[in-house]
């Protein structure tokens, strides 16, 4: 298999990935009421004690936006002819992969196994919860870099722009994503 058959951009239609995109970002945020998880930055998925039921709307929505509108900006520099909707779809699609991190938390396993495990940090031994928290920790982490791929898909699609110097504004423009959503994260909620 190729990796530009993970390409789903070329292949499907806008309206298509819209309707991907807002029914994961539905399920995720009904998910993650019960799993308590906050999606508290662009790229950032934390399991939290308490959690009201609109907090992951909220910030799913944030984080959505943030990075739509910043990838757009560095898209119309590219592409004067880049549609907005082709980078929010991109977003809202690539963001199923840090969505299924979720999965993790069912019956609040994470939570309690990272509690567990990380107590104290003086002691922490190499026990099977270590090792099944760093395993977790893994499968996030290949999760965040399928997102970042597929992101970068969509933003290369969105934009028809294939040199090189695309990817140094794509990952530019991610990092300054992630800055501007902790700080707004920070200061409204």
């Amino acid at each position: 298999m190729r990796i530009n058959e993970w390409n789903v951009f070329e292949r499907w239609s806008t309206e298509k990935l819209f309707s991907i995109g807002i029914i994961a970002f539905v399920l995720a945020s009904v998910s993650a009421i019960f799993l308590k998880g906050r999606f508290d930055g662009v790229l950032d998925l934390h399991f939290v004690d308490e959690l009201s039921w609109h907090q992951p709307f909220i910030d799913n929505i944030l984080a959505i936006l943030i990075l739509s509108i910043l990838l757009f900006l560095t898209s119309k520099f590219l592409n004067s002819k880049t549609r907005f909707i082709d980078l929010l779809n991109a977003v809202m699609v690539s963001r199923v992969l840090i969505y299924l991190v979720l999965l993790t938390n069912i019956n609040g396993f994470f939570s309690k196994l990272s509690k567990v495990s990380l107590m104290d940090p003086q002691t922490i031994q190499m026990d099977q919860n270590t090792i099944l928290l760093v395993f977790l920790g893994l499968i996030a982490f290949v999760l965040l870099i399928a997102f970042l791929v597929i992101l970068y898909f969509g933003f290369r699609v969105a934009t028809n722009y294939k040199k090189l110097r695309g990817i140094l504004y794509f990952i530019l423009t991610v990092l300054l994503a992630e800055i501007l959503s902790l700080l707004i994260y920070s200061y409204i909620l």
